[in-house]
Formats: C-alpha cells, structure tokens, sequence
C-alpha cells in the first residue's frame, strides 16, 4: 500500500459547485438513470450534516434558487452521472432550469439518522427506484428497482480500504508524514496539485470579472499588504464557487471550499518566502494534516472545516516551506485552543469570511510558532498530546445525538 498515493487518489478530487448539492444532484441523476414513466415524487433522505451544508448554497450557473432541494430536481435531468459525478450540475443552463422548475415541488427533503455523509434518493414514477450514496460523498454504494438491486459496490472491501488508509495515516506523526511525501511526491501529483492550483485560480478570476457577491472587492478595499492580497485572493475563491459560478474545484476532504482555501493560501504565501520550488509538495502536506484531523471531526460536523481542519494544514505548510517543521504540533495546539469554536452553519456566501479568518489563523499561528510562543498544557481543550486534543475537538464537532447540529439545522430551517 502505498498511503500518499491512495491519499491523492481518493481525497483529492474534483467538484463543480457546493460538495453537498453536488452529491444530491449526483444521487438523484443515478436513480433517473433506471426510472421509467412519468414522475410522481423524488425523496431525497440526508443525514443532518448534507442537510444543513446543502440548503442555502448557489448552485452552478443557476441565480434563482439555491440549495439541495433544486440541485435535487436539475439532478433528474443530468446525463452520464457515472461519468460525472460531483460535476453533474456542470452542464446547467436555461433549458435544463426550466424543465426542474416545473417538477421542484415534487422533490421531498428529508432528514434521517444515519453518519455523515449519507443520501438516499427515491424516484417514484412507474417503479420505486433508489440510489444510495454512503462514506464518501461521490461513493455511490447501491441502485434499486422495484427492490431488485441493479448494483451494488462491495461494501466490505471498499470499507476495509478505507478504514486501511484512515489507520494508517492516524498512526503517523509528521515527521513521517513529510518524509512520506518526499519519498514519493512525482511528476504525476505533481501535475494533479498544479491543475487542481489553476482551476481554484479559475474562481478567482470569475469573482473579479464580476460574477460573485464582491466579498475580495471589499476586502481588498479594507486590508492592505501582501498577506491582505492573498486573503483577498481566497475570498475571491470562495465567493465566486459559492455564489454558483459553474466551474470546478480541487476539492480536500470532501470540501472544495476547503481545497480552494489550502491550494491559494499555501501557493501564494510560498512566493512571499520565496519558497515557490516546494509550494505544492507543501500543499499536498497541507491536504494530508487537514485530512488527519479530519479523521477525528468527521468530513462533516458541527464546527467549520476551514477553521479546525484546514487552517492548521496550511500552518503546518508553511512552517515545512521555512524549515520549522519540529514546531508543526505545537502550532496546531496553540490554534485549537484559540479559534476552535466556529461553528458550521452550511455552505454559503459567508464562508469566504470564514476562509479569510483561517488563513490569518494559518499566517498568525505560523508566525507565533516561529516566534518561539509555547504555552503551558493542558489547558481547556488543549491537552498534552496533539491526539488527545483531537479527541477533544471530536467531542465539539460530532458530539452525542447530533444536539449541536440538529440545533443549527432547527435554526437555519426557522429563518427560511
């Protein structure tokens, strides 16, 4: 088994729009692809989590509506979702947006008791038909017709390599992680990390053209200085996929707006030390720490991704671009004790706020570590260890019956 390479292969990937809606439109667009006759119903069963992150958010190329119940309906009429996956509301435009308005009443959200992330998509015309999407947003494990499967991945092999890769990973430290990575980054993920750099660059360009809620304009306005531009940079990012411009992102950890943020943040403060040589192989160190604490939040939980996971993998970056890597854990640390309460309320115009707050997090934390900062543990919820710190923030972010989340849900769901 080679761990870096699975990691990429499996974690980093592409998606056109909000991860969320994206998996909707993807479980839905699997089902129509079996459903015969005219249309009477489409049920669409999430966990919480998919829930809450899907129902304000913008939707690629589409002003009118947002969030999963329309993505739901645009997914009935998407084509090649085999294909396309994540990408499946790529293609949308006027036609398409015509056709799902008149059936948008007949799409039915509901939310179900099940871990994150799951979605169960129901089509009910001449035949029930099911798609099922479990563990991974762009993991579609089964298809159903009339309750006769027409296909079904193997749950257990597939299962057991993940939980093979999430092992194995847990059980690194750092070190090994970068000595890992130098042992077997190469042309090929090199190729994939600059790709996946230019097309969240792509976002950026669409927000300064024009296409977005101008949250970079107005930041670029207030904050002056380097560090400021690149904050301003990933707003732009953020903004633009968020507000539903139709072109992809280099996803991390089942985030995109998590993969936009790593991608800018590293690569562009990277020319700031004059570091650019190792500025992906940094990146990709980046996307493998927000990963590993992912693997104690959860892809999806009740605290905000950018904050808890992908702000520290971007300070771990930049201490490895400036030869600090010895003071990665303690940085980490430092930054759970300070900024690890922001919840997630879903995925919306608002989190290329959030991303700006975890690159100054990022570029803060980095400095403090370099500074020689050490403060005393445990204290709060940072303890002694990096894992059992983790293992506290697991508390916070999936805690027991969901009582954080179903709250934000209830609330969200009351302003609507």
């Amino acid at each position: 088994m080679n761990i870096i390479k699975d990691f990429v292969k499996k974690e980093l990937k592409y998606a056109n729009g909000c991860t969320e809606p994206g998996a909707v439109a993807y479980a839905v667009a699997s089902a129509a692809e079996y459903s015969k006759g005219e249309l009477n119903e489409i049920i669409v069963e999430t966990d919480g989590f998919v829930y809450k992150n899907g129902m304000t958010t913008g939707i690629p190329g589409i002003k009118k509506y947002r969030g999963n119940k329309i993505a739901a309906a645009l997914g009935y009429y998407s084509k090649n979702p085999q294909q396309l996956k994540l990408e499946v509301l790529a293609d949308n435009d006027q036609e398409k947006l015509t056709k799902a308005e008149k059936i948008i009443e007949k799409v039915k959200l509901k939310i179900v008791d099940r871990s994150t992330p799951y979605i169960k998509a129901t089509i009910m015309a001449d035949q029930i038909t099911e798609a099922v999407i479990s563990g991974e947003h762009s993991n579609l494990i089964s298809i159903k017709v009339d309750g006769k499967t027409e296909f079904d991945l193997n749950q257990n092999n597939l299962k057991e390599k993940e939980d093979n890769l999430a092992e194995n990973i847990k059980s690194l430290n750092f070190a090994e992680m970068i000595k890992m990575i130098e042992e077997n980054y190469d042309s090929e993920i090199e190729s994939l990390l600059q790709a996946g750099l230019d097309a969240n660059l792509k976002l950026v360009e669409a927000s300064k053209a024009g296409r977005a809620n101008d949250i970079g304009f107005k930041y670029e306005s207030l904050i002056s200085g380097e560090v400021g531009e690149i904050a301003a940079k990933i707003a732009h990012g953020i903004d633009a996929r968020m507000a539903g411009v139709s072109l992809p992102a280099l996803a991390s950890s089942g985030s995109g707006d998590q993969g936009i943020t790593i991608s800018l943040a590293v690569n562009e403060t990277a020319k700031l030390l004059n570091k650019e040589e190792k500025a992906l192989k940094a990146t990709l160190l980046a996307h493998l720490i927000t990963y590993y604490i992912k693997l104690y939040m959860g892809k999806l939980s009740s605290l905000c991704g950018l904050i808890s996971a992908a702000a520290p993998g971007i300070t771990a970056a930049l201490l490895y671009l400036d030869g600090e890597e010895g003071k990665i854990e303690l940085a980490i640390k430092q930054m759970i004790g300070d900024s690890s309460g922001i919840i997630c309320d879903g995925a919306k115009s608002t989190c290329a706020l959030k991303a700006v707050t975890a690159f100054e997090q990022a570029y803060k934390h980095y400095k403090l570590a370099k500074s020689g900062l050490e403060l005393e543990t445990p204290v709060g919820i940072v303890n002694h260890s990096l894992e059992a710190t983790l293992e506290n923030l697991s508390e916070l972010s999936v805690p027991r019956f969901q009582t954080i989340n179903d709250t934000i849900v209830r609330v969200i769901n009351d302003g609507l």
